[in-house]
């Protein structure tokens, strides 16, 4: 199967119905299946939100424009995809770090809500 255009993202646009080419090795097919149901959870796809706060070297504490399902947040600063605890906490929608990004950090937020 060729490869097929199957959505364009949008930086913190969500999307209901995203979808992903997926190979069933028991019946030898690929169909298009909902991201979120390979994840085992049910939502709105939410990927390259920007939080909002000020990357400034001192502010820790950024908020996202909803509050992610239990387990699906993955934050990225720099690219560099960041571990919770280690890293960062979060509280309904709002993120603290445990140090303060700096001035030319980008912060990109994928999650489910």
């Amino acid at each position: 199967m060729a490869d097929q255009k199957i959505s364009t993202l949008t930086s913190g646009t969500p999307l209901s119905t995203d979808y992903i080419p997926y190979v069933d090795a028991v019946a030898g097919s690929t169909k298009k299946v909902a991201v979120s149901s390979l994840l085992g959870v049910a939502g709105t796809n939410m990927f390259n939100e920007v939080p909002t706060g000020v990357t400034n070297n001192s502010n820790i504490a950024f908020t996202l424009s909803h509050t992610p399902l239990a387990g699906t947040l993955r934050i990225y600063l720099n690219g560099i995809r960041q571990m919770l605890t280690s890293d960062y906490s979060v509280v309904t929608a709002t993120i603290t770090f445990v140090s303060a990004p700096d001035n030319s950090s980008n912060l990109f937020v994928d999650y489910i809500y």
